[in-house]
C-alpha cells in the first residue's frame, strides 16, 4: 500500500513504505540528529519537524538512511534511485518538499500510537502529582 501526494508545484509523488529495518535505520539517524533539541509539552512539533528536515539535508547519516525510502518513491514516472531528474532546474523546486514528504510518510507510523500513549502517561503522572 502506498501514498500519493500532490506537491505545491502540482507534481505528484507516489511513495511506498520502506521496510521495517530501513525505517528503523532512518528513525535512529533522525533521533541521533535531534538529540539536543529541547522537546517539551509546549514545543512546536512542526518546528521540530522542520529542524529534522533541515538536518536531513545536511546529515550524511540521514541522507544514507533516506536513500532506500527515496528508491521507493516515484516522481514524474521516475524512481528516485538517483537524482538525475533534479539536474533539470525546473525539478529542483520539488526536491525539498519530496524529502519532507518521504520523511513524514516513513517516520509517522513509529510515533502515531506512542504520542497517544505518552499523553495518557502524562495524564496519569499529573493525577498523581495533585495534592489530596
Amino acid at each position: 500500500m502506498g501514498k500519493t501526494v500532490k506537491l505545491i508545484s502540482g507534481n505528484e509523488i507516489d511513495m511506498t513504505m520502506c521496510s521495517f529495518d530501513e525505517g528503523q535505520v532512518l528513525l535512529d539517524a533522525c533521533l541521533k540528529e535531534i538529540d539536543g533539541i529541547a522537546i517539551t509539552e509546549k514545543t512546536d512539533h512542526i518546528d521540530v519537524f522542520k529542524k529534522i528536515v533541515a538536518r536531513a539535508i545536511l546529515s550524511p547519516d540521514i541522507k544514507k538512511a533516506l536513500k532506500p525510502c527515496l528508491d521507493r518513491t516515484i516522481y514524474k514516472d521516475t524512481k528516485l534511485s538517483d537524482f538525475k531528474i533534479f539536474e533539470d532546474e525546473v525539478n529542483r523546486r520539488d526536491y525539498l518538499p519530496i524529502v519532507k514528504e518521504v520523511l513524514a510518510y516513513n517516520l509517522t507510523p513509529f510515533f502515531a500510537d506512542l504520542i497517544l500513549g505518552l499523553r495518557d502517561i502524562e495524564g496519569q503522572l499529573r493525577a498523581l502529582q495533585k495534592p489530596k
